[in-house]
């Protein structure tokens, strides 16, 4: 398992794996971390509510939530109560 911020060099889990190692999983904030959520749709509830639900209450790591916390004044049009989001 890796894990920590943004990889952005692909060739590192490839040495891992060259050398022997085999990487099965990660936790990295925007791998599946952020990606493995799916948007749920409430019975009656436009698509768009949905996926702003699913994108505002998902933060990829804790550093996100105070940069976010100015996002607060959307929270309701994606049925999200302030003292959730």
């Amino acid at each position: 398992m890796i894990v920590g911020s943004v990889l952005d060099n692909p060739e590192f889990i490839k040495s891992i794996e060259d050398t022997g190692g085999l990487v099965v999983a990660d936790e990295l904030c925007t791998s599946t971390r952020y990606w493995s959520d799916p948007v749920i749709i409430k019975k009656g509830e436009p698509v768009i509510n949905a996926i702003a639900r699913r994108y505002l209450s998902n933060f990829p790591v804790p550093g996100c939530i105070r940069r976010m916390s100015g996002l607060s004044v959307y929270l309701p049009y994606a049925g999200i109560s302030e003292s959730m989001g």
